[in-house]
């Protein structure tokens, strides 16, 4: 019986530490996105279209290494929503809309930053 309680509770310790890890990645990961989402955001902002593209190639290479492992920890759909974005975003760029890549990159923002607040473990997310 002994033998049994040790198990659960290192299977128990084992999953906690999985999830707690899963989500301080994804906060890192988050936090890393946003930064140079901030950066793009400031090229379109004034509109400089050469060095939107540029940082736009840096942010969407950044976002091509963690799609493939943000489904493990969230919602596939909601990975493949900020992909679609990030198509709609280039193309705003390469045809120089300022409104459109402005709306895309601020929702790109917010996606960003709401999906590591969401997941987190709290009482209102498991009731």
């Amino acid at each position: 019986m002994l033998k049994l309680y040790i198990i659960l509770t290192i299977s128990i310790i084992i999953i906690l530490a999985i999830s707690i890890g899963s989500l301080y990645y994804l906060q890192y990961t988050a936090d890393n996105l946003t930064v140079n989402l901030r950066t793009l955001e400031k090229s379109i902002t004034q509109e400089e279209w050469h060095l939107a593209a540029d940082d736009f190639s840096t942010t969407y290479a950044q976002w091509n290494k963690y799609r493939h492992i943000w489904p493990i920890i969230i919602d596939h759909s909601k990975v493949a929503e900020i992909s679609k974005i990030y198509i709609d975003l280039q193309q705003s760029i390469k045809y120089a809309d300022l409104p459109r890549a402005s709306q895309e990159i601020q929702t790109l923002l917010y996606l960003v930053y709401e999906i590591p607040a969401t997941e987190k473990l709290s009482w209102q997310n498991i009731f």
